[in-house]
């Protein structure tokens, strides 16, 4: 079901950003596949290449097997989003102010739609949300019933920047966003 991502295939700015960060993060292999871990071993990131060609992002912790976060149409999405997924560990790790940011959203950034579908994971249906840009569809993740707030739609306000423009704002000691995660 998955072809092996290598460390090679994540960006140099990716790859510097995770540095910078702090000294605890690693990237290594996780049963075949990639892992991005900090040093206290709580939580490996796993990603993978599905065979359509999608970018998987999972998360195990202490060990077990990962479980779904989410899917990307590409390398890049999946960069622009868990940069800003990592964003406020990124800011506590290097003692800059702390911005009151998620990745959910309650409303989705003009552009953009969320549809409903099912995903498979691990061979078992699972309810879900579709990102869409114009007429394609950019990544998806679970949804839950009854939860007003969507991963899906909080990456609608970020993942049209690149990456190395969310990695400057991630940085900036003043930590001006360029973006609204939620509509307010």
């Amino acid at each position: 079901m998955a072809n092996q991502l290598e460390i090679e295939d994540l960006s140099e700015l990716l790859r510097n950003w995770l540095k910078q960060f702090s000294s605890s993060w690693a990237l290594r292999s996780y049963e075949g596949q990639l892992g991005l871990s900090p040093d206290y071993g709580e939580t490996t990131y796993v990603v993978s290449r599905l065979d359509s060609g999608w970018i998987r992002l999972g998360d195990s912790s202490k060990g077990g097997p990962p479980v779904y976060f989410g899917d990307f149409c590409d390398l890049d999405g999946f960069e622009r989003w868990f940069v800003m997924y990592q964003n406020g560990g990124y800011r506590l790790a290097n003692k800059l102010p702390f911005l009151d940011q998620d990745t959910t959203a309650a409303s989705v950034a003009p552009g953009f739609q969320v549809r409903p579908v099912t995903l498979f994971i691990d061979s078992q249906p699972v309810p879900g949300e579709e990102l869409i840009e114009g007429e394609l569809a950019i990544a998806r993740f679970r949804s839950f019933p009854g939860l007003k707030e969507t991963e899906a739609a909080g990456a609608s306000w970020f993942l049209g920047a690149s990456l190395e423009t969310i990695i400057k704002s991630c940085s900036s000691p003043t930590g001006a966003p360029l973006f609204t995660a939620k509509n307010r």
